[in-house]
């Protein structure tokens, strides 16, 4: 990716993929650098999304959700962005913020299991015991 990048430094895929290969090895302060460049270059939702989901496994949920928010105003039909975000909420304890989200990306994918679980998960986690077991 490095060698990618440097042969064409525009190419904002390859430092999408340099980041997302830092991140999931736990790199996330280091995947940053070239997320945040994928993002500059080719602003598209799911290089945004990504970024997003980099701080917010830093436990930079703030951060993410602005991010993540960035994604979904760039497409406003990207599922996971929109559950992402709700995941970063959970953690915050916004859990109504969280639940409408997951809503919302479970209403764009009709039929995932993905995204009816995680707002079953949310909706536990905040106590609504009823509800939760409802989507289960």
């Amino acid at each position: 990716f490095r060698t990618a990048a440097r042969l064409r430094p525009e190419y904002a895929k390859a430092y999408h993929a340099l980041g997302n290969m830092l991140s999931s090895m736990g790199q996330r302060a280091a995947a940053d650098i070239p997320l945040s460049l994928a993002v500059r270059i080719a602003p598209s939702a799911d290089y945004l999304n990504s970024f997003a989901a980099n701080l917010h496994m830093s436990g930079r949920y703030q951060s993410a959700i602005a991010w993540y928010g960035a994604a979904i105003a760039t497409d406003q039909t990207f599922a996971q962005a929109y559950s992402n975000c709700a995941n970063a909420l959970q953690q915050l304890g916004r859990y109504p913020e969280s639940i409408l989200l997951q809503d919302y990306a479970a209403a764009l994918k009709p039929g995932s299991a993905r995204y009816v679980a995680n707002r079953a998960a949310t909706k536990q986690v905040a106590g609504l015991y009823a509800a939760a077991l409802a989507d289960w």
